[in-house]
């Protein structure tokens, strides 16, 4: 068994990495997984994990990325697609970073009682200030 470890020393390291972190879903189990989506919303609020996001060393947003993927050939298991759905997952990632974006639009214009946001504006952690420059290069362009 070392010995074809040895043989493969040439793999990559990010190769490497996935056949480990694959490896360790299958040990850990979708469970474990899940309840690191758990912690992920207690901490943060939402289900939008980045796709490069790690938590507790495990590639937590990759797991969201073919959750989603699954979900979208019709190949996630349905009692686990409610879970996901119980706890808030977006099955649309970018929607749904539009939607957090705008729900801090809002509550900073209730805070300040104008939405003029200077585009280094951090809300919650996000770059307001960005996406909403962006959403008005956007609306400008047509």
């Amino acid at each position: 068994m070392l010995e074809g470890l040895h043989c493969r020393s040439s793999m990559s390291n990010e190769l490497k990495d996935e056949i480990m972190d694959q490896a360790t879903i299958k040990q850990n189990g979708w469970d474990k997984m899940f309840d690191l989506m758990i912690a992920y919303k207690e901490r943060r609020g939402h289900c939008n994990v980045p796709r490069r996001h790690i938590e507790d060393g495990i590639k937590l947003g990759e797991w969201l990325h073919r959750q989603r993927c699954l979900k979208r050939k019709k190949n996630l298991d349905v009692d686990r697609k409610e879970l996901l759905d119980d706890i808030g997952v977006a099955w649309d990632a970018l929607s749904e970073k539009w939607e957090i974006h705008y729900r801090l639009l809002v509550k900073f214009k209730k805070r300040k009682r104008h939405s003029i946001v200077p585009s280094t504006h951090i809300e919650d952690g996000m770059n307001l200030g960005t996406w909403l420059n962006t959403q008005r290069q956007q609306m400008k362009k047509g």
